[in-house]
């Protein structure tokens, strides 16, 4: 299944799962033998041979269930593969009655999460989720399919759970277990109810308007606060929301980065020696406290003349929070980087396998294939999005990262930074150290196919390798900030003008990409837009047969209207 770690062979402590078929009903554990043969398709499987004895761990509502073999190995099979018995005596009969049986073998059930599509979705965002940080860190964190089933009774629904969660992740908020965080959701749940019914009649919306603001917001009172004074449609309220919260999540970013440059300013003589600083012991910085309140801290110690051997005994100073130190060579080690771009909206990767599944084993594997570089890891990852490639299990990654057209991909891209023309750096580099190349590369994950475009339309030229990665951050920062508006605006007038000589599908990578092609340009870094084009295009009268044909249309006249800005 889709976890974190691997599945426990205990019962879960929360109400034990069941089968509601012919053969099962009762509680896990209990045994089964295979009826047929059942070949494994993926690493999270359990391979069989027909008449093999197996306990069952958990079930599935979705015709899968978790079993362990009598080597111990644990993996997902299908249930009406097997048949449940009841002691050692059956067992055997069982055993031969399956050798001597000539019965069909059935279809297995659909390769969909064994979790369930709502129950993958949930642990999708637990694994960018930052509630269970600290139990992480102190050994295994397992989850059961039980425990996201009463997470999402808890919420109430799927948007309803996430937007609690959102919430509970922008408040730094950290949880033991399983039952702690859903007491916590049905809390949350209860105030929210409130809150809704005043949203309702101050703006007087539906009771569906309300709730589907309220998902899209920051909570509650946030949400109300936000809102204060203003008469927005539902729609005009969640782009002013989403707004308010890429904002808010910048100026925390900014404010972060504020903190370590100061950290390593002549000025600052907090540290005996240069010392690593891991991602754990920086959440753990700020955890609760505001960037300003953690600025005014790290001054504070700096003015009392205090000293610290590592970035986790500063951690503790500020924050009273105790951070184990990280061994040289792991600080680049978490795959929560990896994950939250596997999950993303713009990775197609796993698009036609309905699906991320991911074990902590290939996650493992993967990372040793890299020599625990993450930062390299997810640049390849980001390419191979790039070039369109389709998986089917995590387990291929490995192998599609090791394609000639990834390595050919990225020299390319290397080759674009290093500038052989001479056109976005004030003085070129003498060196390029494989180090800051893929720094460059990484803060450019997001819009990796557009670095070329960004590159040859800076504003202004860098100065060095770390000015131009500072750039580039900058402006992808910059364009995201104001994507969802754009996208907005764009499907707005496509709907209501056309521009095509025929119908079909409009997909929310196609306007991404259109409104990248136009962002990234000399016209949109000189700020603007993508619908300004499109205006001049409707009243040109042009018309596309593919909307492909539009994006190049659009990249070309966004580049002659900007050289004539900037001329």
């Amino acid at each position: 299944p889709a976890s974190a770690e691997p599945a426990s062979a205990e019962p879960a402590s929360a109400e034990p799962a069941s089968y509601e078929g012919d053969d099962v009903g009762d509680e896990c554990p209990f045994p089964c033998v295979a009826k047929y043969d059942f070949e494994s398709a993926e690493d999270t499987e359990l391979p069989l041979k027909a008449g093999e004895a197996v306990i069952i761990l958990q079930i599935s509502e979705t015709g899968w269930c978790l079993a362990k073999n009598n080597g111990q190995k644990e993996g997902w099979v299908p249930m009406d593969f097997l048949n449940r018995v009841e002691d050692e005596q059956l067992e055997k009969k069982a055993v031969e009655d399956v050798k001597e049986a000539k019965t069909a073998k059935p279809e297995e059930p659909k390769r969909t999460s064994p979790l369930g599509e709502e129950n993958q979705k949930l642990f999708e965002y637990l694994t960018t989720s930052q509630v269970f940080q600290q139990a992480r860190s102190k050994g295994e964190m397992k989850v059961q399919i039980e425990d996201l089933h009463f997470t999402l009774q808890a919420g109430g629904s799927l948007n309803a759970t996430i937007a609690i969660m959102r919430w509970l992740d922008g408040h730094k908020k950290q949880f033991e277990g399983f039952e702690s965080l859903q007491k916590k959701i049905e809390e949350i749940r209860a105030a929210w109810a409130e809150h809704r019914m005043i949203l309702k009649m101050k703006m007087k919306w539906s009771d569906d308007d309300a709730r589907r603001v309220m998902e899209e917001g920051l909570g509650g009172l946030e949400t109300l606060e936000i809102l204060k004074g203003t008469s927005l449609e539902p729609e005009a309220a969640i782009e002013k929301i989403v707004s308010t919260r890429n904002k808010m999540k910048e100026e925390d970013e900014k404010g972060r980065v504020t903190v370590l440059d100061y950290l390593s300013t002549a000025e600052c003589t907090l540290f005996k020696e240069n010392c690593s600083v891991s991602q754990a012991a920086l959440d753990a910085m700020f955890n609760g406290m505001s960037p300003s309140k953690v600025m005014e801290k790290v001054k504070a110690l700096n003015a009392e003349g205090a000293s610290f051997n590592t970035f986790e005994e500063l951690v503790e100073a500020v924050s009273g929070k105790k951070v184990k130190s990280v061994k040289k060579g792991q600080g680049n080690r978490s795959f929560q980087p990896v994950l939250q771009y596997l999950s993303s909206p713009q990775c197609n990767l796993f698009r036609s396998a309905k699906g991320l599944r991911v074990t902590s084993a290939a996650i493992r594997k993967l990372l040793d294939a890299y020599d625990t570089d993450v930062q390299r890891l997810l640049c390849d990852v980001s390419i191979l999005n790039c070039l369109e490639v389709q998986l089917q299990a995590f387990s291929e990654l490995e192998t599609a990262l090791e394609r000639k057209d990834v390595q050919e991909y990225k020299s390319k891209l290397f080759d674009h930074i290093k500038d052989p023309q001479a056109t976005h750096f004030s003085s070129r580099p003498s060196e390029f150290p494989d180090d800051e190349l893929y720094g460059i590369l990484a803060v450019s994950t997001s819009r990796i196919d557009f670095l070329p475009l960004i590159l040859k339309n800076l504003p202004e030229p860098a100065s060095s390798l770390d000015d131009l990665c500072d750039k580039i951050e900058a402006i992808i920062k910059k364009m995201a900030a104001t994507e969802a508006a754009e996208q907005a605006r764009v499907v707005s007038f496509l709907s209501k003008f056309g521009l095509f000589s025929k119908q079909f599908a409009i997909t929310v990578p196609l306007v991404q990409k259109l409104i990248w092609t136009s962002q990234f340009s000399k016209w949109g870094l000189h700020g603007g837009s993508v619908e300004d084009i499109l205006k001049a295009l409707h009243e040109a009268s042009t018309v596309f047969d593919s909307f492909e044909a539009l994006i190049e249309t659009v990249g070309v006249k966004a580049e002659k209207m900007g050289a004539a800005i900037a001329s």
